[in-house]
């Protein structure tokens, strides 16, 4: 569980709103907070109120056409195949087509149980290059790539790291549980955030040097971490994951 917040504050008109939701799932309530400010300021000036802000779908995806294409296993295996129709992606999927929610900077949530665990996350031929091809597409451990993709196929990473990839979960429900999966040889939290590697099984969660979250793992037995300490708290792993 996890939440996520806005605060508006008109210093002038000496109003300010605040807006929070029980989720953290690329979404901030900023529209409803600013509009809240705007309606006060409006009723207290004794203006016509403002008109609601348009609500934009969660599956809207303004460049929808960049993300449809068919990406394959590097080592061979069944296919995704992703389809746009207008401003909406979606996956085919047992004779279906599973819309994907936009989370933003290419990371898609398929509204399915069978990919309900972990976001899908593309990626473009030129990281840094907006305009460039989609070529790649990974979800939790796995890695799929287009016929236009000419980067590196095999990666390279410490063995020790294959003891930290599993489930780990505290019953707190403010902590809820963990996914630590690899791909392309970098260990990811949940499958979307890179863990960059300092020392002593220590990880930072993020690229920002001034991010103060760490996880650690600890208790390696038969060659599996059995716990985690992420912001002072311990999660175990989940043995039947």
């Amino acid at each position: 569980m996890s939440f996520a917040s806005a605060m508006w504050v008109d210093i002038e008109e000496g109003v300010g709103a605040f807006a929070s939701i029980n989720a953290m799932q690329g979404y901030r309530p900023n529209p409803v907070a600013q509009y809240a400010v705007q309606l006060m300021r409006a009723q207290r000036s004794s203006q016509s109120l403002p008109n609601r802000p348009t609500l934009r779908p969660a599956t809207e995806t303004e460049n929808a056409g960049d993300f449809a294409g068919t990406f394959q296993p590097a080592d061979g295996g069944k296919s995704l195949t992703f389809v746009a129709e207008g401003k909406e992606l979606s996956l085919q999927h047992q004779g279906q087509r599973v819309a994907l929610e936009n989370q933003g900077q290419g990371s898609f949530i398929a509204l399915h149980p069978d990919w309900s665990r972990f976001a899908l996350v593309f990626g473009r031929a030129e990281a840094k290059d907006p305009k460039s091809p989609v070529v790649e597409v990974g979800w939790g451990d796995d890695w799929y790539i287009s016929k236009s993709y000419k980067g590196a196929k095999t990666f390279e990473h410490p063995k020790e790291w294959d003891a930290y990839v599993g489930h780990y979960r505290n019953e707190n429900n403010w902590i809820g549980s963990l996914h630590i999966t690899m791909r392309k040889g970098v260990l990811l939290a949940d499958g979307t955030q890179p863990l960059q590697a300092a020392q002593d099984q220590r990880f930072r969660m993020g690229s920002d040097e001034a991010d103060t979250e760490w996880i650690q793992f600890h208790d390696v037995v038969d060659g599996r971490a059995m716990r985690i300490k992420l912001s002072g708290e311990d999660l175990w792993r989940v043995l039947a994951s």
